[in-house]
């Protein structure tokens, strides 16, 4: 009986370390986050804005209380492209007119250096511009979708596109 206490005893911190490396470390989550990602659907209290393919043009409705109340035809999508090292360290360019296979670009000028963040099993972006900086909290994260919930209370819904 001894024998099997101190043997539950000597494999109790294997099993508790395998446990503790389950969870994603910042080099994989950066690996994950770095990439193209489609703007699929912002969320701001009661303003919905979509974007989705129509022929060879995207359109993008909006909203309000649930009724459509615009659409507007153009040529790309909003993608945001996030770029991280393995620290978590990284950078974002934001496209408003993304046209697949086009060498066009159409990239806001202010971009935030981004840091990422692990504070309580919790994934925050930190978006750090010249004048300000915000937080965007990670509620989602897949290879394929990305949910991203900032601290003014818009909720981005995002898709993988490369």
């Amino acid at each position: 009986m001894n024998l099997k206490l101190l043997l539950v005893l000597l494999l109790l911190p294997l099993v508790a370390l395998g446990q503790a490396t389950e969870e994603p470390s910042i080099k994989q989550i950066s690996k994950k986050l770095s990439g193209k990602w489609i703007v699929e659907v912002i969320e701001l209290d009661s303003l919905k804005m979509t974007q989705r393919p129509y022929g060879r043009k995207v359109l993008t409705d909006t909203y309000i209380d649930g009724q459509l109340v615009k659409t507007e035809s153009k040529e790309g999508y909003h993608i945001i492209e996030m770029i991280f090292d393995e620290y978590g360290d990284g950078e974002q360019k934001v496209n408003l007119n993304f046209v697949p296979n086009s060498k066009v670009l159409e990239i806001i000028e202010d971009q935030p250096h981004l840091r990422l963040k692990i504070k309580n099993g919790n994934l925050t972006l930190l978006k750090t511009y010249l004048t300000k900086s915000e937080e965007e909290a990670v509620s989602e994260l897949t290879k394929t979708r990305l949910v991203l919930l900032s601290s003014s209370g818009v909720k981005k819904t995002l898709k993988k596109i490369e």
